[in-house]
């Protein structure tokens, strides 16, 4: 075959006969038939073939607008004399129906190959709704709240309350927040009346709480203080006899049930009681006040000391126990002591009216009665509802105006 000085010219292509390859009548069928066979307007590239004295057409994709790789090939194209890259003809097999199927990473690059069976999401942030006030739907204002905080009594009781009206359109999660919220309202009203020495205030804020709330052991040893503190001693022993069938292990409020079976006079009960508490928590304060309130009814006040203290020791933030050590110390009548022990019990805590009551009856076995009618009214402000220590002032009172007379 002659050398081709222009291949682009189909019609100078001859054999060695001089015969020409292709003729001007079948020029016309060939362009038909690459047309149909290339329906995509693939430009055609002529290629020379290593074994074959023919020519081949070779396909490269020019539909890609955004390949560099095909507009190497179509510049290659139009001037057959500059040499085809390599990186041209590799990427001459790829093709891509859409823009969607273009990779956003540079062909033979590495990247991640995720596993079968697995595509390639994005995670769209996701937006938090407020945890705010749900809102009503009818002319009636929804309190929410801020009606907690003014009757969180009403609010507790979930059988009177009006989170359950069917007129609201809350979602449960808010009307459940709220009912939590009041709740916990109705428990800090009932703490707050305690600390006061409102003992019946509290066992009403207590008594409106659900029946589930009403069956927890803080609400129940609460209650039994309640009770200790209006004087009824037979009530609270009941109610904490309650809680230690239902939380054996509770140790909060603990020393004053030892307290309130030694006003009873309660011996056996209360050694047994001191017994359970050193075999199951032997370093808690409130099992060696238990100890030492069985010491002081069997009139042994030096162990009934030892006790005292080593509650101290293991416990220096309460204060029953320095009241407790002060009231042997005041049975001794070791005044230095006793005074020592009331003081750092109002140390603790300064609204401890039984330590005032103490420093007031040492005062009184001193013969100071201005001094112990002081101490009296000083606990007089903090518990001004406790009958015993009434009866104590008048009784100061009385014997201070006959020896006036």
């Amino acid at each position: 075959m002659k050398q081709l000085t222009n291949p682009t010219n189909l019609e100078h292509l001859s054999t060695d006969k001089g015969e020409p390859i292709f003729k001007e009548e079948n020029i016309g069928s060939l362009t038909h038939e690459v047309s149909t066979a290339n329906p995509n307007n693939v430009a055609l590239l002529p290629t020379k073939s290593k074994h074959s004295s023919t020519f081949n057409m070779t396909t490269t994709n020019i539909s890609k607008p955004y390949s560099s790789a095909s507009r190497k090939n179509s510049i290659q194209g139009t001037n057959p004399h500059v040499p085809q890259r390599r990186s041209a003809r590799l990427n001459s097999f790829i093709t891509y129906k859409t823009l969607e199927d273009i990779p956003t990473t540079e062909p033979h690059t590495k990247s991640r190959i995720l596993p079968a069976g697995r595509e390639r999401r994005i995670i769209h942030p996701i937006s938090r709704k407020s945890s705010i006030a749900c809102k009503p739907t009818d002319s009636i204002g929804f309190e929410g709240i801020s009606g907690a905080v003014n009757n969180p009594v009403s609010y507790a009781n979930p059988t009177t309350s009006r989170f359950n009206q069917s007129s609201y359109s809350c979602p449960l999660e808010d009307r459940v927040n709220c009912q939590l919220m009041a709740i916990f309202l109705a428990l800090g009203d009932a703490y707050y009346h305690l600390r006061r020495f409102q003992p019946q205030l509290c066992l009403e804020a207590l008594a409106n709480l659900p029946s589930e709330q009403q069956a927890t052991p803080w609400v129940i040893s609460k209650i039994a203080r309640a009770q200790y503190e209006m004087l009824s001693y037979k009530d609270s022993k009941s109610t904490f006899k309650v809680l230690r069938k239902i939380a054996p292990s509770w140790m909060e409020e603990l020393e004053i049930y030892s307290t309130v079976l030694w006003h009873l006079n309660d011996d056996v009960m209360l050694a047994f009681h001191a017994h359970q508490l050193v075999d199951n928590n032997f370093l808690s304060p409130e099992a060696w006040c238990a100890v030492g309130n069985s010491f002081s009814l069997q009139k042994a006040h030096k162990d009934a000391i030892k006790c005292f203290r080593r509650a101290t020791q293991l416990e220096p933030q309460l204060a029953h126990s320095y009241s407790l050590l002060g009231h042997e110390y005041l049975e001794m009548e070791e005044f230095d002591e006793a005074g020592t022990a009331f003081r750092q019990a109002l140390q603790v805590d300064q609204r401890h009216y039984i330590s005032w009551v103490g420093l007031g009856r040492i005062q009184e076995k001193l013969g100071k009665t201005g001094g112990a009618i002081k101490c009296y009214l000083h606990a007089e402000k903090l518990n001004p509802t406790n009958g015993v220590l009434l009866n104590q002032i008048a009784q100061v009172s009385i014997s201070t105006y006959t020896r006036c007379f």
